[in-house]
């Protein structure tokens, strides 16, 4: 009895130590849910929950793209006559609505730390700042290698232009120089920010793709090489994981 209750309490811990992801909204009238039910949710995942809410009402939006996306199911019923109120929804939807919009800010104000933070980076590197460098490259083994990275890559992408989709962001420079293609980018998933170069980045596209592997061309696919470095955005701080290259 004692090894099945040991066990019973294990399996109960175990699944309960799962993060979860709501995928529809369709109990948000006859539940109440809370932040952990959302645990796994991106931040447009959690816009598109809240909004359901509102088409479940027939209500017809202004974004096209939110009207053509609740189109795809067979419940939604919009009218462009109806007239919406706030009184139609219950408590436990108003609860929801105010739910999900606590997590989208909670996420939004997150991403604009990460990018803060970034930025910060960035004008210590430029600015020979080492001592806030540090703050970032714990390791000292790796700090000049990473501090190589960050000024030829970071230094060149300007942070406040990084755009979201969905739960990734990224900017990307490419350059030609009539011989071949140069690429410098940030990308970042979640909270995983990957910085890379890679040069060259196939040929010139003054080159047809046999013109590139004859004369008078010198260009050579073999000499292609990436190089970067990984970052991680946790517990509101950013840090510099590792220096990576191939090719």
């Amino acid at each position: 009895m004692n090894i099945k209750l040991t066990l019973i309490i294990l399996l109960l811990s175990i699944s309960g130590g799962y993060a979860q992801k709501l995928t529809d909204c369709s109990a948000c009238s006859v539940k109440a849910y809370k932040e952990v039910d959302l645990a796994e949710n991106k931040l447009y995942e959690i816009e598109l929950l809240r909004n359901e809410i509102f088409a479940r009402h027939g209500y017809k939006f202004q974004n096209e793209r939110l009207e053509e996306y609740f189109k795809q199911f067979g419940w939604y019923r919009s009218s462009a006559t109806k007239t919406f109120s706030a009184a139609e929804l219950n408590s436990n939807e108003t609860h929801n609505i105010e739910l999900f919009k606590k997590l989208e800010s909670k996420i939004k104000a997150e991403r604009d730390q990460m990018l803060a933070e970034l930025q910060r980076l960035k004008t210590a590197v430029l600015t020979d700042n080492h001592a806030v460098v540090r703050e970032f490259v714990a390791d000292p083994d790796q700090y000049e290698s990473a501090l190589a990275v960050l000024k030829e890559i970071l230094g060149s992408i300007p942070v406040s232009d990084i755009s979201w989709f969905k739960d990734q962001a990224l900017y990307a420079i490419t350059t030609d120089n009539g011989l071949y293609r140069e690429r410098k980018e940030i990308r970042i998933n979640g909270n995983f920010i990957s910085i890379m170069m890679h040069s060259p980045w196939g040929h010139s596209e003054l080159m047809e793709s046999n013109d590139a592997f004859s004369y008078p061309s010198q260009f050579y696919s073999e000499e292609e090489y990436s190089y970067g470095g990984h970052l991680e955005f946790k517990g509101g701080k950013l840090k510099f994981i590792r220096t990576v290259a191939a090719g």
